[in-house]
């Protein structure tokens, strides 16, 4: 393809002529001109004239510029006859000067002369470049759609085009060649450092030839994650206005556009990693290097490509998932503080935004609110680094303790004003009352016995008001009587909550049940606990997660899956993988029967359970949902706070084909039954639907949502209700990638390091590379892994180490100088008190025998 660069040729030929040969105008002030340039010096001082090279040279500079047309000189003219145009000499040329080497080419002279015709061939990736302009263009809601609005259908197909068309232009190497060039791009720049090492001739040139592909393509890519960036805009914009008016649709837009990109595109694993890498590369462009991205911008673009295009990669298996998984290093020239306070000032921006929507819409004043929304809209917030998939799960965890730290600190900051104001107004407010006293407290404090930690728990938390659950921790565990209590630092808090949750899950209790084959516990079918217990252990559950403590508890994965929100909850996203972890036994059933093509022979659409000695079978229950709404693509709704759970709050009605004693078999009237959470109606067995071919996908599902959903669902719901109370949705998608990342972040792992354990070990009196520490940490490296994990737990209180590994811990080991006594610990420090003794052999009979002893209660702590 070809263009005319006759406009071009004017401008450059005006601006060279002008410089040149000036316009000749006593009145001309044009400091660009000839003439204006003389006018404006004083007659004794000299003015220097242009050589045509350096006339060119200017003109090229000024047309490059921002506003080329603003030197102009409107005297000159280039079709005037009263000026005659000599051609001066281009004097010397200087040959190491690259400028006028450049300028004095037949191309430059023919391109600032518009006598000389021009056709310029452009390259393919140009033409495609110029083919997205329309995509580029801001839509605003408030505003009428304009005439060249592109459809998603017509932009996607033109996108397609052009990211195979920047695919096609890099070199056909082998994929570890891509990976070798993503490593100085993990390294957080765009561009090649100076400690990339290139071992060989050919892997340079290999390596070169890739860096050349990304620059011949660069201003395409950049173009094409702009488009994508404007698109995926839009349709959070419309997906909010549609649920501002009550027309908002079940399916994110991330589902929509994005999604049927990747699908269209059908790109071959090799082309997923040069994809993956050129995106990385794109972002590290354009980021600003600030947690806030601009949604329209090409950073956000590559931001939200990058995302489903590494989702694609790890449903390619290990190799591209493994090689693709490093990130660059974003995230290192901002502190976890900045992260934080932006992410929580984000929440703030879309709770107005959202305010100010639903206002507009109860009022019911469409015609003068509605233009008013679709401009707050228009507006809405950037997007946010901690949206991306740029950030390790490790630092995300960083981030989210922040989070709450920063929280924690405005709570106890409010505490600090309101003393000061009632100070200063004594004379005014009187004796101390009991709301002056509330707003007084500075910590949200527990006293609890190690005998009855659970109820001690529920009963000074029951009547506790909201704000005061944000305020810091602090817990004094122990028996007043026999003045073993605990002053709390930290670690007699984690051990308060290993006490709380040993007590919840035990099976006497009825709260849980746990699984003796896959040591994972879930809520109890048919609980008769009431349901504000489960509330109150989601109450505690959000407690340990807003004080950054590990929980010592095991859920299946689809526990967390639940946790997250309304997708999960309202059926559709569970499958029979759902199973796998918590209930292997249904999982291998549900791949058979999924296998087995005669098996809706016997399978109908109604679900048994077993408690409380009777066995029922009854149909999907309807379920109401109290969540607020999962983000789109970084933008959430919040919903209002539902009134606390009791036995007859909002009951999940289940209609009931038949009911029998779990020992006799005798039948058990559908009346008689009461469980909380649950109202049993009698139903028609007639009315029971079998499974079909047609339907056999559905009862997959269905299956699978009764057991881990619709079973419990009365105590789940209590449960997310109460753990709502404390961590809020916005705050928790930083660590909620994944079900797993999830758990992760909240269960920490059972494994144990001993060599990263050693690694993050500070030490007083003692040197880490002394004969005796070197013996010590041989003795607990041949220990078996379960008393490994106890001297953890031994030292810090902690039974599990936290994602990111021990070097999230406080691990010391200070000496103690009597040999005659056995090592102590200091949980609230995180301090081992370890004496010097004799041998090898008496240092792990004495480490063991304070395991054996010390493991419950304070000691020395």
């Amino acid at each position: 393809m070809t263009t005319d660069v006759s406009a071009l040729q004017n401008l450059l030929s005006h601006l060279v002529g002008q410089l040149l040969h000036g316009c000749g105008e006593k009145s001309c002030q044009e400091p660009l001109c000839d003439t204006g340039r003389r006018n404006a010096t004083p007659d004794n001082r000299p003015v220097r004239k242009y050589t045509p090279r350096s006339a060119r040279a200017i003109a090229l500079a000024l047309v490059g510029g921002p506003s080329p047309r603003e030197h102009i000189c409107p005297h000159y003219s280039l079709d005037a006859t009263t000026h005659e145009r000599r051609e001066a000499t281009e004097g010397p040329q200087d040959p190491s000067s690259f400028e006028q080497q450049l300028c004095d080419t037949s191309v430059i002279r023919n391109l600032c002369d518009r006598t000389t015709p021009m056709l310029i061939e452009l390259d393919r990736l140009t033409v495609i470049k110029q083919s997205l302009e329309p995509l580029l263009i801001h839509i605003k809601l408030s505003d009428d759609a304009p005439s060249s609005f592109v459809s998603n259908e017509r932009a996607i197909t033109l996108l397609c085009g052009a990211v195979r068309a920047c695919l096609d232009s890099l070199p056909t190497v082998p994929i570890p060649q891509y990976t070798f060039a993503d490593k100085w791009i993990r390294k957080g720049s765009a561009f090649p450092t100076a400690n990339v090492t290139i071992l060989t001739a050919e892997s340079r040139n290999v390596w070169l030839s890739i860096l050349d592909g990304f620059e011949h393509g660069q201003s395409l890519m950049s173009c094409i994650v702009e488009a994508i960036a404007m698109r995926t805009d839009l349709e959070v914009r419309l997906v909010r206005v549609k649920r501002y008016m009550g027309m908002s649709s079940k399916t994110p837009p991330e589902r929509e556009f994005l999604p049927r990109l990747m699908e269209r595109l059908e790109l071959p694993s090799t082309a997923v990693v040069q994809l993956v890498v050129w995106l990385k590369r794109t972002f590290m462009l354009h980021w600003n290097g600030k947690p806030s991205i601009p949604r329209r911008s090409a950073a956000g673009g590559a931001m939200v490509f990058l995302q489903s295009t590494t989702q694609l990669a790890r449903t390619r298996g290990p190799p591209l998932a493994v090689g693709l998984s490093r990130l660059p290093a974003v995230a290192n020239n901002i502190s976890a503080v900045d992260m934080a306070e932006s992410w929580i000032a984000l929440r703030v921006e879309l709770r107005k935004l959202d305010e100010a929507g639903w206002k507009a819409v109860e009022a019911g004043n469409e015609r003068q609110g509605s233009p008013d929304v679709l401009a707050d809209v228009d507006n809405a917030p950037n997007l946010h680094i901690l949206d991306s998939g740029l950030i390790k799960d490790h630092e995300r965890v960083l981030y989210f303790r922040t989070t709450n730290y920063l929280k924690m600190q405005r709570a106890y900051s409010n505490t600090a004003n309101a003393i000061e104001l009632r100070r200063q107004l004594r004379a005014q407010i009187g004796e101390t009352r009991g709301q002056i006293k509330y707003n007084e407290e500075h910590y949200l404090l527990l006293n609890l016995s190690r005998t009855n930690t659970l109820r001690d728990a529920y009963d000074q938390l029951w009547h506790r008001r909201s704000a005061e659950l944000f305020r810091p921790l602090r817990v004094r565990l122990g028996e007043v009587e026999v003045m073993e209590v605990g002053q709390d630092l930290g670690g007699v808090q984690i051990e308060a909550f290993n006490l709380i949750w040993t007590e919840a899950l035990a099976e006497e209790n009825g709260l849980f049940t746990t699984d003796s084959d896959t040591v994972l516990s879930y809520f109890r079918v048919g609980s008769l606990q009431p349901l504000h217990h489960f509330e109150m252990l989601g109450v505690l559950f959000g407690l340990a997660v807003h004080n950054g403590i590990i929980l010592p508890v095991s859920f299946p994965a689809v526990f967390y899956k639940l946790l997250l929100g309304k997708e999960s909850i309202d059926g559709g996203h569970l499958g029979p993988a759902d199973l796998a972890d918590g209930w292997p036994g249904q999982y291998g059933s549900l791949i058979q029967f999924s296998d087995d093509p005669d098996a809706t022979d016997w399978a109908e659409f109604q679900f048994g359970m077993e408690a409380n000695g009777v066995r029922l079978y009854a149909r999907e229950p309807a379920i109401y949902d109290d969540t607020p709404d999962e983000p789109v693509n970084g933008v959430r709704s919040y919903a209002r706070e539902p009134a606390m759970y009791d036995d007859t709050s909002d009951p999940v009605i289940l209609e009931v084909m038949h009911a029998s004693s779990a020992e006799t078999g005798a039948e058990v009237l559908v009346d008689s039954l009461s469980w909380p959470g649950f109202k049993f109606k009698e139903g028609d067995r007639a009315t029971v639907v079998p499974v079909v071919a047609a339907t056999k996908e559905r009862y997959l599902t269905a299956y699978v949502e009764w057991i881990v959903v619709n079973s419990v669902v009365p105590q789940l719901k209590a449960f997310r209700h109460g753990f709502y109370r404390i961590i809020d949705q916005h705050s928790l998608s930083i660590i909620s990638s994944t079900p797993e990342t999830l758990k992760s972040a909240l269960e920490g792992s059972t494994r144990l390091d001993v060599d990263d354990l050693r690694k993050c070990t500070k030490y007083t009196n003692y040197y880490p590379n002394s004969s005796y520490i070197v013996d010590f940490w041989d003795v607990v490296k041949n220990w078996p892994e379960k008393k490994q994990r106890q001297l953890l737990q031994y030292v810090t209180a902690v039974e599990r180490v936290p994602l990111g590994g021990c070097r999230y811990l406080t691990f010391e080991i200070t000496r103690a100088w009597d040999p005659n006594l056995l090592p102590e610990s200091s949980t609230c420090f995180g301090m081992l008190k370890l004496p010097q003794y004799d041998t090898k052999e008496i240092l792990d009979e004495k480490l063991t025998l304070a395991l054996e002893f010390g493991l419950e209660g304070f000691g020395n702590a």
